[in-house]
């Protein structure tokens, strides 16, 4: 494999702007090849998420190479959502390295402040598994349930979140390509507005427009790429594991540091991409650049300053696009009528069937079913699962798409069975992660209800079933409540 280098980089100014996309990434292009002395590269790579329906152009790469003046030069388009813009590079990397190039120009770009929030919302929420956002799940709410799970489990306080923002806006003041210059208090963080309880507004990222590039050569060059790594996971967050940490994070970065021959102990510096301040708190972590449950008090105490993000963009932070050549999630669905959102379930309390499917080759078990496993290329068997369970997470979204009524509560329920299910609610007050609740059918649409201490009770005696299995089962039960208690204790 060939060394791979960085000859020249190029970036826009990011915010508002009236130029045309292509026009954008023409600008940052250009600059890129121009701090690389090159006119012109042997392939280009374009990064843009969704150009048919953002600024209604398609064939996109071919456009904007003859946009730019490269009519001529084979060109691609990548677009794996907001993990666009590393995807791309990744791709011009690999065609220096195979030695099909000798010089790439890699450019992403986006542009969508001309298009109302509604409708931005809608065209980037595309990108969230399509059963979810039919409950109203945004990115936003899915990154409540992240960062209510990450404070519960974790112990990450409102004011290490609330420190993200703050670190990033003083970023900002230093950068004059950021969208948002100027610096952040933790309290004024603290008393935005709720987007997606427990995120606030200066926790999340904007909308933006800008575009950014690299010229990658064969050529030695002032930076050389030493490691490059990607990863995956399920697009459903009802079928991870576990919601405070991102496997495709940690199987990049075990990829990026095997191929570099070191690890995060020679990391001077790292510009993460978080669309929401605990995305950072994570990836520091996942990076193993903070130890694990570290990296909440280390931002707030200012040694989370070694892994700033250069590039201030967002209310909180985050780069719009750009090097990313992606956006932020948030989907609106138009689904559901007023009274069928967030009403009392009828006849509280009742456990109902759902149906699942569980895979025969890993034991995934998920609701509702599909045809084939997440993680393995077998088809999965139908299972029926008790509609009752424990919380894993909640929120509260005071912006629901249209159609969903606000304020719209959504939790992640841990079934009996193991599979995990997303669904509505008529309130979240009283609720805590470990709560037991009911999953009840309404219309075709599943809701969360709190299970009374007697409908706990029946249900116990009746999954114990036989005396001999009784006495077990209430065994296994204080047996589990004692280790939660020590779990607690030492937490």
């Amino acid at each position: 494999m060939l060394d791979v280098w960085v000859a020249g980089a190029g970036m826009t100014r990011i915010g508002r702007r009236s130029e045309s996309l292509p026009d954008l990434m023409a600008e940052a292009a250009h600059a890129a090849l121009r701090g690389a002395g090159l006119e012109r590269p042997d392939a280009i790579v374009v990064a843009a998420m969704n150009p048919e329906e953002f600024v209604g152009d398609g064939n996109f790469a071919s456009y904007v190479a003859t946009h730019m003046g490269f009519a001529e030069t084979p060109a691609i388009r990548i677009e794996t959502a907001t993990s666009s813009g590393a995807a791309a590079f990744y791709a011009g990397f690999a065609q220096i390295a195979a030695g099909l190039r000798r010089a790439v120009l890699v450019v992403g770009g986006e542009k969508m402040t001309h298009l109302d929030t509604p409708r931005v919302s809608e065209l980037i929420g595309r990108s969230i598994d399509p059963y979810e956002r039919s409950y109203g799940a945004t990115m936003p709410a899915l990154a409540g349930l992240v960062a209510r799970a990450l404070m519960a489990g974790h112990g990450v306080a409102p004011r290490e979140l609330a420190q993200v923002a703050v670190k990033n806006h003083a970023n900002a003041l230093r950068n004059p390509y950021a969208h948002f210059r100027r610096a952040v208090t933790i309290d004024e963080v603290l008393d935005s507005r709720m987007v997606a309880d427990p995120l606030r507004l200066l926790h999340c990222c904007p909308i933006s427009d800008g575009a950014a590039a690299v010229v990658l050569t064969a050529a030695h060059a002032g930076v050389r790429v030493a490691g490059i790594g990607q990863g995956t996971d399920t697009l459903a967050i009802r079928h991870r594991d576990v919601l405070t940490s991102f496997r495709a994070t940690r199987a990049a970065a075990l990829a990026a540091f095997a191929m570099a021959g070191f690890g995060p102990e020679r990391v001077d510096v790292a510009e993460l991409h978080d669309a929401f301040t605990p995305f950072e708190l994570i990836s520091l972590e996942d990076l193993g650049l903070v130890p694990a449950g570290k990296a909440g008090r280390a931002t707030l105490d200012g040694d989370g300053a070694r892994a700033d993000r250069r590039v201030r963009v967002a209310a909180h932070g985050a780069r719009r696009g750009v090097a990313s050549g992606g956006a932020h999630c948030a989907r609106s669905v138009d689904r559901r009528a007023r009274d069928e959102q967030l009403g009392d379930p009828a006849g509280g309390g009742v456990i109902e069937p759902i149906q699942g499917s569980r895979c025969p080759a890993c034991g995934l078990t998920v609701a509702p079913p599909t045809p084939f496993c997440p993680r393995d290329p077998v088809e999965m068997t139908p299972v029926e699962l008790e509609g009752a369970g424990e919380i894993v997470s909640f929120t509260t979204l005071h912006s629901p798409p249209a159609g969903f009524r606000s304020s719209l509560h959504i939790a992640l329920v841990a079934l009996e069975g193991g599979a995990r299910f997303i669904c509505h609610g008529a309130e979240t007050r009283g609720l805590r992660i470990g709560s037991r609740v009911a999953i009840e059918a309404v219309d075709d649409v599943y809701y969360f209800s709190h299970l009374g201490a007697l409908d706990r009770a029946r249900l116990f005696w009746r999954r114990a079933g036989r005396a001999g299995d009784r006495m077990h089962a209430i065994t296994r039960s204080l047996a589990k409540r004692v280790w939660k208690g020590k779990e607690r204790v030492s937490s």
